[in-house]
């Protein structure tokens, strides 16, 4: 008779307490370690990011107001003074009353949002108490923008309509209530079009419904030229110029004229300041190079005024990095001291020539 093999079970030896601790402390260090490695990448992630989105923005901006300061006092063929420019619209003031020299601003106070905290004062025409950020300038530019068509009928001025040729470049971009120019070399009248009608030609009609005549100050050739009055503001506003709440964050508006009508529009966000400077040729005989930069306040003959030049501080959209940012700034000239936080802010400075 055969003896029964007997099974032997291994003993399990568990960890003991020490060796459990040094695994978890060797745990904890490499996930200290990972996830300060994330912390970190993370940090540089949003940095370069936020650094990446202000410069974009910085040019955006810079692109915006130097294609319009270029072509401040625009009106065709010629430059043209105060007598030689009609204007129709009905009440004929700011912002369809065309300043020839194109060009001027308000500086700052410093001293708070009212109009009058400007010098000069901001116009009851294009703003309201408190649209304005404290502290940053305004420039407001008019020029015409050119249609790219001629006249073709309805030539003499007792004529309360013209006629331009039908293409579909001309008719996407005129509508009823626009405020118009009509420009030759010699003369140019501003009015308001009542009704755009098709066919064959064009026919814009400016009625008095909207005009103080239904009638041009002048008559024109088959030369003479149709174009978009363009005035516009820009400024670095507050929630109250989008009438939203005034904690939102300072971004670079301008206000256009649409059918007659200032609207405003937020074209970049985190634009914390502008300091505008306008280059006057003050030589006895003009030579179209600049002589000193001033602020608006000090410019005593818009026409003068040859080139400018425009400061823009921005900064990032959110906080980044462990220093606070207690650097004063030189922008464009002025010195600008931002609130303490953890933003990365530039500085985008252009100087302008103006064209006409």
């Amino acid at each position: 008779m055969t003896r029964p093999a007997h099974t032997f079970k291994p003993i399990a030896h568990g960890f003991t307490l020490v060796e459990l601790m040094v695994a978890m402390t060797i745990g904890l260090i490499i996930l200290g370690a990972v996830a300060q490695i994330f912390a970190t990448s993370r940090g540089t992630y949003a940095l370069e990011e936020g650094l990446a989105r202000l410069q974009e923005n910085g040019r955006f901006a810079m692109n915006f107001v130097t294609e319009d300061i270029r072509m401040a006092g625009y009106t065709g063929c010629a430059r043209l003074s105060t007598g030689q420019i009609g204007n129709m619209v009905d009440p004929p003031a700011d912002p369809t009353t065309f300043n020839p020299d194109g060009i001027r601003g308000h500086a700052s106070t410093g001293a708070g949002t009212n109009l009058g905290d400007w010098n000069p004062a901001l116009p009851a025409t294009y703003f309201s108490n408190g649209e304005v950020e404290a502290g940053t300038d305004v420039i407001i530019i008019q020029h015409a923008s050119s249609l790219g068509t001629h006249l073709t009928g309805n030539l003499v001025p007792s004529n309360a309509n013209i006629q331009i040729l039908n293409t579909a470049q001309i008719t996407s971009q005129i509508a009823a209530g626009d405020v118009l120019m009509v420009a030759d070399c010699k003369a140019a009248d501003i009015f308001k079009a009542t009704s755009v009608s098709g066919g064959g030609k064009v026919t814009i009609a400016h009625s008095n419904s909207g005009n103080t005549s239904p009638f041009l100050d002048h008559a024109y050739g088959n030369e003479a030229e149709l174009m978009k009055l363009v005035s516009r503001v820009y400024f670095i506003g507050t929630g109250v110029s989008t009438g939203t709440s005034a904690s939102t964050a300072p971004a670079l508006f301008r206000k256009d004229l649409v059918a007659g009508v200032l609207q405003a529009q937020e074209l970049v966000d985190g634009v914390e300041d502008m300091r505008v400077f306008y280059g006057e040729d003050t030589a006895v005989t003009a030579d179209s190079a600049v002589n000193i930069f001033r602020p608006a306040n000090t410019v005593t003959d818009w026409s003068k005024v040859v080139s400018v030049r425009i400061g823009l501080l921005l900064r990032t959209p959110h906080e980044s990095g462990g220093d606070f940012d207690t650097n004063t700034y030189d922008v464009a000239g002025a010195t600008v001291d931002p609130t303490d936080d953890r933003r990365q802010r530039r500085v985008f400075t252009t100087i302008i020539q103006l064209r006409n």
